[in-house]
Parts: C-alpha cells; structure tokens; sequence
C-alpha cells in the first residue's frame, strides 16, 4: 500500500477492500499521514527552522500522532480551531494544502500559548488579542513562503491575502519580461560598394 494518503490517491488501482472493521482505521491513518506530510512541509519552512517552529512543528506532532487533528466541523464554523483537546480544519479545506497548513500553524500557536498558562488562570483579553495576533503573523507568514516557493500560481487565499497586508508582508515582485535595455551603440560597418 502507498505510504502517504497522497499516494493512496493517485494508486487507487492498486487498492485492496479493507477487512471489515478496518475502514475508519485505515481512514484515521491516512488523515494521520496528510497532516503528518503537511506538518513535514512546516518543518522545512523558514518559520520551521526558528526555536518558535520548532516548537510548532513539536506540538503538532504529537497531536497528530494522537489522532488529535482532524477535518471537520469547527466550534464556530471559522477557518479551524482548538478546543483544548483537538485541533479541527474546516471539512473546506480538505485537500487543500496551502490552508490546511497555515491553520496548523495558526492552531499551533494556541496550543502553545495555553499549555504555558497555569491550569486555574484565565487570559485576559489583552494576552487573548495579542496570541490572535501571533497566531495570524505565523500563519501569515507560512502562507507567504508556501505562495512564493512551493505553490507559486496557486489561487490566492483572500483571507490570508488580507493577512499579509496587516503585517505588511508581501510577495516579491514577479520579474518583469521587458527586454533590459542595451547600454551600447551598435556597430556600424560601412560597406565600400565600389570594391
């Protein structure tokens, strides 16, 4: 059997009908090995390599290897979200690489911003707006190198295109595909007819 859920799909020639009772088992294993591949991908990122990715790429690992990420409805019918005990992407997103790792990633940040509160603490708005705000930035962010080096010409995420003008961040330019101009004259040769 192909090792990814990827390979899962593009082999479908090759699959064998489960036993009987194993059907949400290999299902549980082939979301596992999507959002372990997505996870993979954070790893590799910019963001990945910092002690914050790090510690990212940490946190969803375990979950995931938890079954504690899935596809599905979300608590308020947003992007994704944590509710203390599993991260959840919208059912939208299946699929659909670019946005199912930014809301990892923006999840992530939750998931570690509440595991460092002392259990009887509530946040304050102010600590709630301000996690928000670093959850959106590294999303953002992650958003940004995947548009730019893994995705380039994939359709733009309007959400995370609003993100990035937030935090200021933008795409390189595409190069232009004028001729540059030359800096020299060409030469000129006088041909003697009478020769």
């Amino acid at each position: 059997m192909p090792s990814s859920p990827h390979a899962i799909r593009k082999h479908r020639t090759h699959w064998k009908e489960p036993a009987m009772g194993t059907e949400q088992a290999i299902a549980d294993d082939a979301m596992k090995a999507m959002f372990g591949d997505d996870i993979a991908k954070i790893q590799t990122s910019p963001l990945g390599q910092t002690p914050r990715g790090k510690e990212i790429v940490k946190v969803l690992r375990k979950l995931n290897d938890a079954g504690r990420i899935a596809y599905g409805g979300t608590l308020e019918g947003g992007r994704a979200d944590w509710d203390g005990s599993y991260i959840r992407i919208n059912s939208d997103f299946i699929g659909k690489i670019i946005q199912t790792t930014g809301e990892l990633v923006h999840e992530a940040v939750h998931v570690l911003a509440r595991q460092k509160l002392p259990a009887h603490r509530k946040q304050t708005p102010a600590e709630i707006q301000k996690e928000e705000k670093e959850a959106e930035r590294a999303q953002a962010e992650m958003y940004l190198w995947l548009m730019t080096t893994q995705f380039k010409g994939a359709a733009e995420d309007p959400e995370m295109e609003r993100r990035l003008r937030n935090f200021g961040l933008v795409k390189p330019a595409a190069p232009s595909h004028k001729p540059r101009p030359t800096t020299h004259k060409p030469k000129v040769i006088w041909v003697n007819p009478a020769r």
